[in-house]
């Protein structure tokens, strides 16, 4: 299990809240709000509390029941045991997977290209002024 990233709390976050955070993290990159949406929470609040240590009490809030439920209603291919008790696997058997969210991967791409175009560059910058110290040595 995952510590609280609250600096004062030794606490866990509770098994359950981290299988909803897998979830999150595989089909919105990990925007609670995106998630809130996809599932149709009326606000991504409720949901975003279970990450976050309650001041009230200590503790971290459960998983509430309609959370649940607007998981399971929206994605199918989610083994609902598996969300609630950790056993099995995220996803259901001989189900057409969605893809995961590709914002991360757009971005990887694209600054791999940016790498890639900003090496070419230095490498013909280099290149001419390779060729500029042997023309002068060679005068």
């Amino acid at each position: 299990m995952a510590k609280s990233e609250n600096i004062f709390s030794e606490k866990e976050i509770p098994a359950i809240n981290m299988r909803v955070k897998q979830l999150i993290e595989y089909y919105t990159g990990g925007s609670v709000k995106q998630f809130s949406e996809k599932i149709k929470l009326a606000s991504s609040q409720k949901l975003n509390r279970i990450f976050n240590i309650d001041k009230r009490n200590g503790e971290f809030p459960e998983v509430s029941s309609d959370i649940l439920i607007a998981i399971a209603n929206m994605y199918s291919e989610i083994d609902i045991n598996w969300v609630l008790t950790g056993r099995g696997k995220m996803f259901l058997e001989n189900t057409n997977l969605p893809p995961a969210n590709t914002s991360a991967d757009n971005t990887t791409i694209q600054l791999v290209n940016t790498i890639t175009s900003q090496a070419e560059t230095i490498g013909s910058v280099s290149y001419t002024h390779l060729r500029a110290h042997e023309t002068k040595a060679n005068l």
